[in-house]
């Protein structure tokens, strides 16, 4: 009997379902490295998603998100955010458009008042974005009580609400197997 270092999930993904999976290509130029793109895929197999955006990736599909040629990805599922509905379904678009959103995702939608062309209108909507939420955030805890900790935690559940759950879960997931892979 072979042991195994994860355990199998209780229930199988489902093939009827889209998942959303979050794709990252270390390698490439920044910031194209730091961010990742959000996409929906038909399927729960990782090589599948994994294959298809190398390919996409080979051909200069990515080129506009600054992702080269031929460069490897990472890919990753987003658990919890699977959806009973068609890739082009107005509820999988809807989906997609909160995550890239929340993730601060590369193939995040520009809104509509800002042209293409002009990006740094862009950036400047995202700054003043991030800074009226962080002034929420200092009204809630007074800044003697405030430690980087904190701080860091805060402003990732109130900028990116995807993200921290990812990591909320990823840690509960690392305190659970901490006994078994030797870290007590």
């Amino acid at each position: 009997m072979e042991l195994y270092k994860t355990k199998r999930p209780k229930r199988l993904p489902k093939n009827n379902h889209t998942y959303f999976y979050s794709v990252q290509f270390p390698r490439a130029n920044s910031p194209a490295n730091e961010k990742v793109l959000i996409v929906p895929f038909r399927g729960f197999t990782y090589y599948d998603v994994k294959e298809f955006y190398e390919l996409q990736s080979e051909c200069g599909a990515l080129l506009k998100y600054g992702i080269g040629k031929g460069l490897s990805c990472r890919v990753k599922r987003i658990d919890g955010e699977e959806v009973k509905a068609s890739l082009d379904s107005e509820i999988v678009a809807d989906k997609l458009r909160n995550l890239t959103n929340d993730f601060d995702a590369l193939n995040k939608l520009i809104p509509k008042e800002i042209k293409k062309a002009d990006l740094s209108l862009w950036f400047d909507y995202e700054e003043s974005r991030r800074e009226e939420h962080s002034e929420d955030l200092f009204q809630e805890i007074p800044l003697e009580q405030l430690s980087e900790e904190k701080f860091f935690m805060k402003t990732i559940e109130q900028n990116y609400p995807g993200l921290a759950k990812t990591i909320n879960k990823d840690y509960k997931k690392f305190r659970k197997n901490k006994p078994t892979i030797g870290l007590v």
